[in-house]
């Protein structure tokens, strides 16, 4: 993977820390139940900055009935920005990007993964999300 977007992935994480308190629900508790917008914002900010084409992936917890997590995947890359809001992981906590997928176990213990494609970009205004995508495009 590009070393520019492994860079652009740290910078993109530390906007979020930074600004979630300025941002409703779920970044109030960033990065706790944050994992589905994170995700999106994200890779619409990959999609434009370096025209690559991220999946939203969900999928259910191993371990944790009815709690499910999201992240990012392309080429044949996790990109997971959430992944310390849990303690038994095994990943690093400090590192946003895993290459190749199968570099991650926790990843693919998940059961029922679906794969979406992103979200219209006008759904981030529509979740009052806009403001921090831009901050997270421009960094």
């Amino acid at each position: 993977m590009d070393l520019q977007i492994i860079d652009f992935v740290g910078r993109a994480r530390a906007v979020f820390e930074k600004n979630h308190e300025l941002f409703y629900s779920p970044f109030g508790t960033f990065p706790r139940n944050s994992c589905g917008p994170a995700s999106e914002i994200l890779g619409q900010c990959l999609q434009e900055r370096f025209n690559v084409a991220p999946v939203r992936v969900l999928g259910d917890m191993p371990d944790r009935p009815n709690h499910h997590h999201a992240w990012l995947d392309f080429d044949d890359a996790i990109v997971d920005v959430t992944h310390d809001q849990f303690t038994d992981t095994g990943l690093d906590r400090g590192r946003w990007v895993f290459c190749p997928m199968s570099a991650s176990s926790w990843h693919a213990s998940f059961r029922n993964v679906e794969r979406h494609p992103l979200s219209a970009k006008e759904n981030l205004k529509a979740q009052k999300l806009e403001k921090l995508y831009l901050l997270a495009l421009r960094c």
